[in-house]
């Protein structure tokens, strides 16, 4: 913590009770180990929070793109590095938000690899929750 602190010329008092607020909200973890460490870091759920505030883009909005055209095209399962193909365009941050959106809402079926390259997930699986999302946003 007192490195954020240094890093953003923030009290480190506010920097605890900030990161407090962020694993309430489930978005960061903090160490467990024995002793006051101050080590803290993200989940996926923070960069699906926020990345619409520091970013381009909006995962939901995103998110809501990508099951729109997995359903229209009639996709039950595919490899992410497919997917990311048809949205060239997105960077792998940008596209692993997305994905990280869609698995956090539990609106696919993920599979996840320790050698799934850039991409948080090897392949996913469209589920009836994926065309529920879709109906409700279309």
């Amino acid at each position: 913590m007192a490195e954020v602190a240094k890093a953003t010329g923030l009290p480190e008092e506010d920097i605890r009770l900030g990161v407090l607020d962020l694993v309430g909200h489930g978005l960061v973890d903090e160490s467990k180990s024995l002793g006051p460490s101050g080590a803290f870091w993200p989940k996926t759920g923070l960069f699906v929070e926020f990345d619409q505030y520091f970013l381009d883009f909006s995962p939901k909005q995103d998110a809501i793109a990508i099951a729109n055209w997995l359903v229209n095209e009639k996709i039950e399962r595919i490899e992410v590095k497919n997917l990311a193909k048809q949205f060239s365009d997105w960077p792998p941050r940008r596209l692993n938000s997305v994905l990280n959106y869609l698995d956090g809402a539990k609106l696919v079926q993920p599979f996840k690899a320790s050698a799934s390259g850039p991409w948080v997930m090897v392949q996913l699986r469209v589920t009836d929750h994926t065309r529920r999302f879709v109906r409700d946003h279309s």
